[in-house]
């Protein structure tokens, strides 16, 4: 008897080690830090993998779409131009749950449809981005300053060239009060 209880002890402590499940991740609110954490599978960027804190120094805009979404794909040509026009003041980042190879092939549809030079990074296969930044809608525009802390998270219709303006002019504001107070 003093055996089988003994057994059945060292099973409840095995089965507690073991058998406890990740955290779950939490979702961000608006002035959440965004944790810094590495993206292994993108494309369209200068490496197979990012980490958040690369972006840094930039504002960062994620775009939450998916391959099935057409508002999201009429935002396209909107956000290359942005991209475009704000250079390395900014970055779009794309963000989708759609594999890898279904994504390059719709993206390589589209720029021969389009006659364009698809260039921003996507970030692919996701899973834990969308667990980060709660997606009402799509697409879904999460903002995130220099820190990276989460400013906001929008629809389609925010993301344009004055709220980017505003935004950099807040950041540079907040900036040089920081900087003063050092």
């Amino acid at each position: 008897m003093k055996k089988l209880i003994g057994l059945l002890a060292l099973l409840c402590i095995y089965a507690n080690c073991f058998g406890q499940k990740a955290k779950a991740i939490k979702p961000l609110f608006i002035d959440s830090n965004m944790p810094n954490v590495t993206i292994q599978k993108i494309i369209n960027y200068k490496d197979s993998s990012v980490n958040f804190y690369d972006l840094k120094k930039k504002l960062t805009i994620l775009d939450f779409w998916s391959i099935h979404c057409s508002d999201c794909i009429a935002q396209f040509p909107k956000e290359l131009e942005l991209q475009k026009q704000f250079g390395n003041e900014i970055q779009i980042v794309l963000v989708t749950v759609d594999p890898v190879n279904k994504t390059k092939s719709f993206i390589k549809n589209w720029e021969t449809q389009h006659h364009l030079e698809f260039n921003l990074p996507i970030i692919v296969e996701d899973t834990l981005l969308h667990q980060y930044f709660r997606g009402f809608f799509q697409p879904n525009y999460a903002w995130l300053d220099y820190e990276p802390h989460l400013m906001a998270q929008t629809n389609e219709y925010f993301l344009n060239a004055a709220n980017i303006m505003n935004v950099l002019h807040e950041i540079d504001t907040l900036k040089a009060i920081l900087d003063a107070d050092k």
